[in-house]
């Protein structure tokens, strides 16, 4: 979308009142996000030029950060997760990576896509959640907007989902009901009586459509990151392994959960890099 103004547009901008609305498309592996930073829902087009409604949502937004070499843009957004809507989309999407868009409409003029401005376009980093909030850093490399290379980012996490084709391992999974819960974020599950430490770090467990993060577990429990909107005791639970996306740990003093490739006897699939090349300066 170009950042050229409609006539329509232009013209609203330049009215003494006018009522601008930021809406966001946020485009993950399965689904679109279609969201508006407004109290209600906004009718307008997708990014096809389709009818779509961006529902409401509690959005904020730091300024966009321009890169003093011009090569990479940056913007934090903050989505609110008081309903844990963001925790059960965090559980089963994959965010970093993908594509945001931000957009600036006016209220007034909501008659084409083309009445949109696009403000800001670039790919999320790993978002960070908790009960209130997932933020994510958004950035734009202007080097590569709107052309297609033959390249990948480098890191030094694994890019793939855990348990796809690319990964190659079969993700465990284990289904029961909730014994009981300790302190409203341990949750004991005799089903995973004489587990090893650690075994369900990084998965998710599900109970009653709500997801949560599993931050460490052991012999008969699973610790998870925010407590259930009730208590999930007596209820039926689905259980899923994680990754940390990591190759190998070789400290031994770390103290982390290290959960990746190493663990899963995967190493040999790891989709990251074992290093990242100094920056070289190139004649162009």
């Amino acid at each position: 979308m170009p950042r050229t103004l409609s006539a329509d547009v232009e013209n609203e901008k330049n009215k003494e009142y006018n009522r601008p609305v930021e809406l966001y498309q946020i485009f993950l592996d399965e689904s679109i996000l279609y969201l508006a930073n407004y109290d209600q829902d906004i009718e307008f087009f997708d990014e096809d030029g389709n009818a779509q409604t961006y529902e409401a949502a509690a959005l904020s937004r730091d300024d966009i950060k321009i890169s003093s070499d011009l090569q990479s843009n940056k913007m934090t957004v903050r989505i609110d997760n008081v309903a844990r809507d963001m925790s059960a989309y965090l559980a089963y999407n994959d965010f970093r990576g993908k594509k945001l868009r931000l957009l600036k409409v006016f209220l007034d003029e909501l008659n084409s896509y083309d009445d949109a401005t696009l403000l800001f376009e670039g790919e999320m980093d790993e978002p960070a959640v908790d009960e209130y909030e997932l933020s994510l850093t958004v950035t734009q490399n202007i080097d590569i907007n709107d052309k297609s290379i033959p390249s990948r980012t480098f890191s030094l996490r694994c890019d793939f989902e855990f348990g796809s084709e690319e990964c190659g391992v079969t993700k465990p999974t284990i289904s029961g009901v909730v014994d009981s819960v300790e302190n409203y974020k341990k949750l004991y599950l005799s089903e995973v009586n004489g587990d090893e430490a650690n075994r369900w770090a990084y998965g998710h467990i599900e109970v009653d459509d709500e997801y949560r993060e599993i931050v460490s577990s052991g012999d008969g429990f699973v610790n998870i990151d925010m407590p259930f909107s009730e208590d999930p005791t007596g209820k039926s639970y689905n259980l899923e392994a994680g990754c940390d996306k990591t190759y190998s740990v070789e400290d031994g003093s770390n103290t982390e959960v290290n959960h990746g490739c190493s663990y899963w006897n995967n190493t040999s699939r790891f989709g990251g890099f074992l290093s990242i090349p100094e920056a070289q300066e190139v004649g162009r």
